[in-house]
């Protein structure tokens, strides 16, 4: 199997929504190539919008990023906000980063 190269941009409102909670676009983007990160997809059957958010320890911290396919091209994603995580969620991604 083929590894399939995705592509990540940032939209007017993802930019705001970085801004709003603090958070660096070069900082998102260092929790999307980050080595240790936990990604879940969550797709919607119903209207098809993919839906995915990436878990990711980087230099700055902990990060989660929220991203929706975009429309453009299969593969694409829109990042459309990033936060810190919190404490529960750094428990979780411990845990599952580790393997348990």
């Amino acid at each position: 199997m083929s590894h399939v190269e995705e592509r990540y941009s940032f939209t007017t409102d993802g930019l705001h929504n970085l801004a709003v909670y603090g958070v660096s676009p070069m900082h998102a983007w260092s929790a999307l190539t980050a080595l240790r990160r936990v990604i879940r997809h969550l797709g919607d059957e119903l209207d098809e919008t993919d839906v995915k958010v990436v878990f990711a320890q980087t230099d700055g911290g902990y990060l989660v990023v929220f991203l929706a396919e975009s429309d453009r091209d299969d593969n694409d994603w829109d990042i459309i906000a990033a936060r810190h995580m919190w404490p529960d969620e750094v428990a979780m991604f411990e845990k599952v980063a580790a393997g348990g």
